[in-house]
């Protein structure tokens, strides 16, 4: 058995309920380290990151305060591909190093690292396995409109801009569809863990997927 823990990156789309999936991980004692989180803490006012983004994108996407403008930002890059690409260049390596950081000290037996934007290229380097929540985009519109206040059309643009659903599914080991009753989601977390521990304990075999809840 390695010492290193087992490293599952957990994906899916916007809306698709992947900090519901990571809070049941943790409820279960799991170290879950998040992409976001990590995020938020590298533009919080005073992070080094600032004068970076400052550089790249000028005052518009800061408050009277100094403070980032999240939202400004945020329709910033929505709205232009390279802008996006631009932000991306600088937030995700920093990221992605204190998730190998922060995966690596844990001592458990396998971690969670909620990563919304998981790339072909984190698989093998920064993963080990990959668990999608799996949501189809007519639920997504749905979700966002009604919980987060977004207009539809805006809902579908977003969706439209992230990365294909069929790109997921190519990366992913691991899947849940979360399209139903969310009292489902104890139980598929509980299989979820049982697995992750016996891959932790037995790397040398090779495991096959699983996709739940079983239909």
């Amino acid at each position: 058995m390695s010492d290193a823990p087992l490293r599952v990156g957990l994906t899916g789309g916007v809306a698709a309920g992947k900090s519901t999936v990571a809070s049941a991980f943790a409820e279960r004692g799991v170290p879950v380290f998040s992409a976001d989180t990590i995020a938020h803490d590298l533009t919080v006012p005073g992070a080094p990151m600032l004068a970076r983004i400052r550089a790249e994108f000028g005052d518009a996407v800061f408050d009277e305060t100094g403070a980032l403008d999240r939202q400004a930002l945020a329709a910033r890059v929505f709205q232009d591909d390279r802008a996006r690409q631009r932000l991306e260049a600088l937030l995700h390596p920093p990221i992605r190093a204190e998730l190998a950081r922060l995966a690596a000290a844990a001592i458990d037996p396998y971690c969670i690292l909620e990563i919304p934007l998981l790339t072909a290229d984190d698989v093998g380097a920064l993963v080990d396995r990959v668990l999608l929540v799996e949501l189809a985009s007519e639920h997504q519109v749905a979700r966002l409109t009604e919980t987060r206040g977004v207009d539809p059309d805006r809902a579908r643009a977003v969706i439209a801009a992230q990365p294909a659903a069929q790109a997921r599914q190519a990366l992913a080991d691991d899947v849940f569809v979360n399209d139903g009753d969310p009292s489902v989601i104890p139980g598929a977390v509980d299989a979820l863990d049982a697995l992750y521990r016996t891959i932790a304990a037995d790397r040398d075999r090779v495991h096959a997927g699983v996709r739940l809840p079983a239909r």
